[in-house]
């Protein structure tokens, strides 16, 4: 088995768009913001690659009126990792890495978004809901092995 270490994280893009056509919480659903992600995983030696990608908002959602902001953001994270066991095939690795490190990055996202929002100075923070994020994207089939990350 692998052992990872979390080495550091950086914010490839982090864009805020504050939707002109707001008009308000919807009556029954309040604000809607809609969240959108994607994950891409990558080995490279003895370093491990995790690209989170989310979108928060739909430009084509029917009640636009009520989605306060659209943004888009990626962060990816890094990771080094040993193998115990010489035996261990780059599947197993990757694998690894997509439940493990995907779940360490998640929090480092969710305080991103949460910064990036209340300093629009137009809403209250937005926060990511808590949640097993890498076993959702893995049976939503969201994540990705990408070797060129």
């Amino acid at each position: 088995m692998a052992v990872i270490k979390f080495d550091d994280y950086v914010i490839e893009r982090s864009n805020y768009e504050f939707n002109g056509s707001f008009e308000g919480p919807d009556e029954n659903d309040g604000l809607i913001i809609e969240n959108d992600f994607n994950v891409n995983i990558g080995i490279k030696g003895d370093k491990g690659f995790v690209r989170i990608n989310v979108k928060l908002g739909d430009r084509d959602d029917s009640r636009v009126k009520h989605i306060p902001f659209f943004a888009d953001l990626i962060i990816r994270g890094i990771f080094s990792f040993t193998e115990e066991s010489e035996s261990e095939d780059k599947d197993s690795l990757e694998k690894f890495i997509s439940i493990n490190a995907v779940a360490i990055l998640y929090p480092y996202l969710r305080a991103h978004v949460s910064s990036l929002t209340l300093s629009s100075n137009q809403f209250p923070s937005y926060v990511l809901p808590v949640m097993n994020f890498a076993k959702m994207m893995e049976e939503e089939g969201k994540v990705q092995i990408d070797s060129d990350l």
